[in-house]
């Protein structure tokens, strides 16, 4: 569904341990587009009739949505996920989906799920420093630093399943 419910997960928490949340979330949501726009070329050169086989009566909805507004279409699917995030990087090939607009809708559309995920660990990370012994699991969990990111992040899931029911609707 997002980056945080993946391989992006422990990557986010660090980011955000070692290099505090708006440095942490740079390098994150900057590491994780390249990464993602590397996944997506490779998947048009290599894989992408494989792709088209499997999913285009899926998601066969969507490509008019795509033609129609590439960008903005792509944008709200990175923020909607709903996907494994390695999929989400391989589908759109389907549409033909402009590298650039791949790119920057992905680096856009990712800053919300990554920021509150890299505030956790930067949350973690004060927590930590803030205590002379290890905290426990309740001193971690209720402070504002770590539970504040944790409530917004269901909110964005909530929001995402929202724009979910709307976004793929046929």
């Amino acid at each position: 569904m997002f980056p945080f419910l993946g391989f992006g997960s422990p990557v986010a928490l660090m980011g955000g341990f070692i290099f505090g949340k708006w440095v942490g979330t740079l390098l994150v949501v900057l590491g994780l587009s390249v990464g993602a726009t590397f996944l997506y070329l490779f998947g048009n050169y290599f894989l992408k009739e494989l792709i088209r086989e499997k999913f285009l009566n899926k998601f066969q909805n969507l490509e008019q949505k795509f033609k129609k507004s590439e960008f903005i279409y792509l944008l709200l699917y990175r923020f909607i996920g709903g996907m494994p995030w390695q999929l989400s990087c391989l589908l759109p090939t389907i549409f033909n989906v402009k590298v650039n607009n791949f790119f920057f809708a992905t680096l856009i559309g990712i800053i919300p799920q990554i920021f509150l995920a890299v505030s956790i660990g930067s949350g973690l990370e004060k927590v930590i420093d803030q205590n002379s012994e290890l905290p426990g699991i309740t001193d971690i969990i209720f402070s504002a630093d770590i539970y504040l990111p944790i409530l917004a992040f269901f909110g964005l899931i909530v929001l995402s399943i929202f724009l979910r029911k709307i976004f793929y609707k046929n």
